[in-house]
């Protein structure tokens, strides 16, 4: 009897293979040169996926900015709820692969009124019950609970690479404002030492021409020029403030003022350089193409794409359900509670 079961698991087995509509998933091949002349650096460049933002951003400022940003981010914040919510999704299917158990308690109780009773007493019988079992469970010959399995693991993958490429995205747009920002200021810097030497200028003129030494054009032509060195001061002191209120935003908090940049030179000396000669083969690995190819994967594994293969073939009914349930009468197995019967008056 117990060879005879296996040999029934076995023969379900290779059957529930062979009938599997699932399609296999071949990634195509680039349309591009494996490599190229001249190409022999790149085989001792580090990739540049490998290269973490700590590593790339050496100044301890824009480290914690950024360290700030993925802290505070809603839109991130929204990327990772979605790749809960994927997760969630992928194992409420996954378990469509296990029969479906369930247990049900119930309590029930009649009260006799005394007058009805023998006794002359008020009697309370109770009954308690409790079962368990399966209620149903389909067999999955033709792949169907398995490719939704798959389709949904590949959309939760997928949502994984979304949010990594949100990642990768905030730390690019944070270091990018708080590199324009340094560039701002220092251009601020520039133009308020302009207006002060304008303003000196113009007034060493201004007593010139008090003195007669000078013409009254060439104090009108100095005051354009301070007048042009306060505008300038003006409008650089806007981007400046729109910089630090791009920051602020992108970040989520609000910025310390002893992590914003100084100058523009420290700042750029702080970027870590690229090693040339990285492979193109990383592009295949940045999270935007995995995201990309995550859902073509979902796409292949849909019984939808199943079911116009399947129509291909000029058959029916590609998904067939076979769902076993229990016999009648028998939908939860289990046995009763014993019952139990108590008086109260």
């Amino acid at each position: 009897m117990s060879s005879l079961r296996i040999l029934s698991v076995a023969l379900a087995a290779s059957l529930a293979s062979a009938c599997s509509l699932i399609p296999d998933y071949q990634r195509p091949a680039a349309p591009v040169p494996a490599s190229f002349p001249n190409a022999a650096p790149a085989a001792a460049a580090t990739p540049a996926d490998a290269i973490a933002w700590r590593d790339y951003f050496a100044d301890e400022k824009l480290r914690e900015v950024i360290a700030l940003a993925l802290a505070n981010n809603r839109d991130l914040r929204i990327a990772a709820l979605n790749v809960e919510q994927a997760r969630a999704q992928y194992r409420i299917q996954r378990a469509d692969l296990f029969p479906s158990i369930g247990a049900v308690g119930g309590e029930t109780a009649q009260r006799l009124p005394g007058d009805l009773s023998g006794s002359g007493e008020a009697d309370v019988f109770r009954q308690y019950s409790a079962t368990v079992g399966f209620s149903a469970y389909e067999l999955d010959f033709f792949g169907r609970i398995r490719s939704l399995n798959a389709q949904a693991l590949e959309l939760y993958l997928g949502t994984e690479e979304a949010r990594r490429s949100a990642q990768i995205s905030l730390v690019a747009e944070v270091a990018s404002i708080w590199l324009t920002l340094a560039y701002d200021r220092e251009r601020l810097a520039l133009a308020r030492s302009t207006y002060e030497t304008r303003l000196k200028s113009h007034d060493l003129i201004r007593r010139s021409a008090e003195a007669g030494a000078v013409s009254a054009l060439d104090v009108h032509q100095s005051q354009q020029l301070l007048q042009s060195a306060r505008a300038d001061v003006a409008r650089f002191s806007g981007f400046v403030a729109q910089d630090e209120n791009a920051l602020a935003l992108v970040v989520g908090a609000a910025v310390p003022a002893d992590l914003l940049p100084a100058t523009l030179t420290d700042s750029v000396s702080a970027v870590a350089e690229l090693p040339a000669g990285v492979p193109s083969e990383v592009l295949t690995r940045r999270p935007d193409v995995l995201q990309a190819e995550r859902s073509l994967r979902a796409a292949n594994a849909s019984p939808i794409r199943q079911r116009l293969r399947h129509l291909e073939l000029h058959s029916a009914d590609p998904h067939p359900d076979l769902r076993g349930r229990p016999p009648e009468g028998e939908s939860r197995r289990g046995r009763s509670a014993a019952r139990h019967q108590r008086s109260a008056v």
